[in-house]
């Protein structure tokens, strides 16, 4: 049987998932050789937090080593846009260096954009086997089966849980692997009402907590997509998508998914947990930081985020800044030795002590023993959308079209054959005006 975490908890707020890309200080390179030259580094993150994450200590460290840095989303100004012309950027600026994230990672692989980081591992001897290897297995599927990059830092959500509610109420807790259909089940099982009247919910999703973010987070599970926007092609009325929106309406109908009332939209998770409103909630390692660190915190557990249950042993997970050096390099050397630095040990170390960010190498987390939940998955491959083929306006009124006809199937006023069926014509005839 599978462990699972159970400890007496202690509040916080829960921080950004996808802003667990906190880079820590120094390191140990292999060699004794001393770079020089210039590095030129083409960067999705600031520059600001570039420094703050290490960039600055680096330059203390290899003075010799000149760095020349493209902010592009300085050069850009609007955050959107800087992530669909990045790999513009990459083609125009022709770096040494290339820092990007989960978003930018897959789509430069597509275009060769890396170098495969292999060979220079293992000329230098640099350690990666204490890693955490399905962050390297992410790196490698969407680089094309090539470890073109490093992360020291990376996130993936868990299935926290109140073990007293549990306990309390004769429901059996949560395990590891469960699927979307068993935890719905479990939710199910949670009373309408706490013995002192107040109302209780099985679980709670963030964000809007709705019965379309439901269907979405089951869908992302599933590896189901609405649009295909490489073909530009609306995809919704499926099997699958129908077997995913009864799962998602039969659960908000219930009562059983918690969605902030008026007024508490931008309340934390955890802050809703803590109040005992909540029997399950989902959440990332900011989450359990904050729990951890809380004093008043009901008793708690969590296991791992729900799965397909045709590979129950795999998950999602989203690597944190992913360094990377560029396949047309000048300064190749100069390059790896700050991928290298940015993914050191002794880097890793540093960023333990804060105990701000889940790290790769494993074994240096603090409360190691208490994240299996974390660890246990092995990734599963999903595919990640280029954000150059985006139509942000398009996938808003597309997003509001099946909202409404959510809402439809919700009120009884369509079935959900009749609001498929519906979303599918409606944006297909916006898709086609935009093209």
């Amino acid at each position: 049987m599978k462990r699972k975490i159970q400890m007496r908890s202690k509040a916080g707020i829960i921080g950004a998932v996808m802003s667990i890309v906190l880079l820590g200080t120094g390191c140990t390179i292999g060699s004794d050789k001393k770079e020089s030259g210039t590095i030129r580094i083409v960067s999705i993150q600031s520059e600001a937090d570039a420094r703050g994450q290490g960039l600055r200590l680096f330059q203390e460290k290899y003075p010799e080593l000149k760095v020349e840095f493209v902010d592009v989303k300085a050069m850009v100004g609007d955050p959107i846009k800087a992530y669909q012309q990045f790999g513009q950027y990459i083609e125009d600026e022709k770096p040494d260096v290339i820092i990007g994230d989960a978003l930018t990672f897959g789509p430069l692989a597509a275009r060769d954009a890396y170098a495969d980081l292999s060979p220079m591992i293992q000329r230098d001897s640099f350690p990666t086997e204490d890693m955490n290897q399905g962050v390297l297995e992410w790196i490698k599927q969407q680089g094309g089966g090539l470890l073109t990059g490093l992360t020291p830092a990376y996130d993936s959500t868990v299935l926290f849980y109140n073990i007293g509610l549990f306990e309390q109420y004769g429901i059996s807790h949560p395990s590891n692997q469960m699927s979307w259909e068993e935890v719905l089940a479990l939710a199910s099982r949670v009373p309408e009402k706490s013995s002192n009247g107040e109302p209780l919910y099985g679980l709670y999703l963030g964000g809007s907590g709705d019965a379309l973010e439901l269907a979405d987070r089951i869908a992302a599970t599933m590896g189901v997509n609405y649009v295909n926007w490489e073909q530009r092609q609306i995809t919704g009325n499926s099997e699958q998508w129908h077997k995913i929106y009864e799962l998602a309406v039969n659960t908000a109908r219930s009562g059983r998914l918690y969605g902030p009332e008026e007024g508490e939209q931008g309340q934390q998770a955890d802050a809703l947990f803590m109040k005992g409103k909540v029997a399950m909630m989902l959440g990332g390692y900011d989450t359990f930081r904050s729990l951890m660190a809380s004093t008043s915190a009901p008793k708690w557990g969590a296991v791992t985020q729900p799965v397909d249950p045709s590979t129950r042993d795999q998950g999602d997970l989203s690597p944190g800044t992913i360094y990377s050096v560029s396949s047309t390099a000048t300064n190749s050397d100069g390059a790896w030795t700050f991928v290298q630095y940015m993914n050191s040990e002794e880097r890793a170390k540093g960023l333990a002590a804060g105990k701000a960010t889940l790290l790769t190498r494993t074994a240096l987390n603090q409360d190691v023993n208490n994240l299996e939940p974390f660890t246990l998955l092995s990734y599963k491959l999903s595919k990640i959308v280029d954000l150059h083929k985006v139509d942000f306006e398009l996938s808003a009124s597309i997003r509001q079209i099946r909202q409404n006809e959510m809402n439809k199937v919700l009120t009884g006023e369509a079935t959900i054959e009749e609001a498929l069926a519906a979303t599918q014509q409606q944006a297909e005839a916006v898709l086609k005006t935009t093209k």
